[in-house]
């Protein structure tokens, strides 16, 4: 598991609705989905399911081009943290990889947004980190992307605390 807040509060997560969960920048097909596991069952997350407190999250990325591969995720308050870096998950081949770790969900009220980039160059997470931070000074809705040459995914979600 990885050095996320762990939530003793019981909160819910309402996900935007589909059309606004994941935004995309690059290569057609790269893609991601994510699996939820809760009272030992597992479920591919959809647009309209809730996520709770202690909720165990794993990725599974589709990259038709494989590549190197960094998970950030970002808070409404303006905090970013680097769930995976390059470094740690290594150089993925083309095609479909389950990240070998999962991380629980926090008890923090908000909106999130988990940002996946991958690139055929090794990159370092702690520099996106540092501009998704920069560009989070200018709100939530800032429009953050980066820079040419990676391919980019992002899923938002809202916390509601019940």
């Amino acid at each position: 598991a990885l050095p996320l807040a762990v939530a003793a509060a019981a909160a819910a997560f309402a996900i935007v609705p589909a059309q606004q969960t994941m935004r995309t920048k690059g290569v057609d097909g790269f893609s991601a989905r994510i699996a939820v596991q809760r009272g030992g069952q597992i479920q591919w997350l959809s647009s309209t399911q809730e996520l709770h407190a202690q909720d165990r999250v794993q990725l599974e990325l589709n990259d038709p081009l494989g590549g190197w591969v960094a998970v950030l995720l970002e808070t409404e308050a303006g905090e970013v943290s680097v769930l995976y870096a390059p470094e740690e998950l290594g150089e993925f081949g083309p095609g479909v990889h389950r990240l070998k770790d999962s991380f629980v969900l926090d008890d923090a009220g908000g909106r999130e947004r988990l940002h996946i980039v991958s690139s055929e160059v090794r990159f370092a997470a702690k520099s996106l980190q540092a501009e998704l931070q920069k560009a989070s000074k200018r709100g939530f809705n800032h429009g953050w992307l980066p820079g040419a040459g990676v391919r980019h995914l992002s899923f938002e979600w809202v916390k509601v605390i019940p």
